[in-house]
């Protein structure tokens, strides 16, 4: 992973956003890219409060707003030794983000952006799009920041897990500050997951990392919470898709449901076709 991009706004969630996306970069040795997308919707709303103000004069607060924001994050990256790159876009940040994610290896963003900080659940609306839209792996962070040593991966031999193993694995083999403990999820009927277990203990082999799969029955979302509740664990990994699309259709997916309800960064994979 070379190059990762940050989307980050004036919220309390997008500050640990940018704290998380800094210390990637510096970790991986990877160039940031910092994006801050001014809003239309937030143009809209002030001028509806304030009518005497013109679309140029929204232009130039928003402008200079973002431009201070820019950087303030820069000269963190530059105490932190990260090489950086800012830019300043206006329009729709869902359809922004996509278009800047496109030469990434990675993208961050805060679970909730500024003006969804006080909403009932915990995925902002930005979050949602981004999920069903991004094509490159995807980390959602909480309100606090924590190190990273301990990720579990939650496998179900989709291409979206595949790949979201792939991302982590990846990111192990590059990650500076010591060893990265990498777990494999997978949950089900023994039967179910038989194929599963093989596929991962496969990959990590490949890996050179000795097997740390484990295996539980039930949901995977109940899966997953029970297992990081038993251990300490600082990211959450998953594929964006379920190998059931029948459930996934009538009861909801397991990474929605992780991603309303976990208070850790959650990597989320998803991939074409898949």
């Amino acid at each position: 992973m070379k190059r990762l991009l940050v989307g980050v706004d004036k919220s309390a969630f997008s500050s640990t956003c940018a704290q998380y996306a800094i210390y990637y970069a510096r970790n991986l040795g990877a160039r940031l890219d910092i994006l801050h997308v001014a809003e239309r919707r937030e143009r809209r709303t002030v001028q509806h409060i304030v009518p005497e103000l013109t679309g140029r004069h929204m232009d130039d607060v928003q402008k200079l707003r973002g431009e201070r924001l820019l950087s303030e994050l820069v000269v963190h990256c530059e105490k932190s030794g990260v090489e950086s790159r800012i830019h300043l876009a206006h329009g729709n940040p869902e359809e922004v983000l996509v278009d800047y994610s496109r030469d990434v290896d990675l993208v961050l963003i805060g679970q909730k952006g500024f003006g969804a900080e006080f909403t009932f659940g915990l995925e902002g609306r930005t979050v949602r799009a981004m999920v069903r839209s991004l094509f490159v792996p995807l980390i959602v962070t909480p309100s606090t920041f924590r190190p990273l040593r301990d990720v579990l991966v939650a496998y179900d031999d989709s291409p979206a897990a595949r790949d979201a193993l792939r991302a982590i694995l990846d990111m192990r083999e590059r990650w500076a500050e010591g060893p990265m403990i990498v777990r494999v999820l997978v949950a089900g009927s023994q039967t179910e997951t038989k194929t599963w277990l093989e596929r991962a203990r496969q990959t990590l082999d490949q890996r050179g990392l000795p097997d740390s799969t484990v295996r539980r029955a039930g949901p995977p979302s109940e899966a997953i919470f029970s297992e990081v509740k038993e251990k300490d664990i600082d990211l959450i990994a998953m594929g964006a898709t379920s190998r059931n699309p029948l459930i996934e259709y009538f009861v909801g997916s397991a990474t929605a449901r992780v991603l309303n309800k976990t208070r850790l960064p959650l990597l989320i994979s998803r991939v074409r076709n898949a």
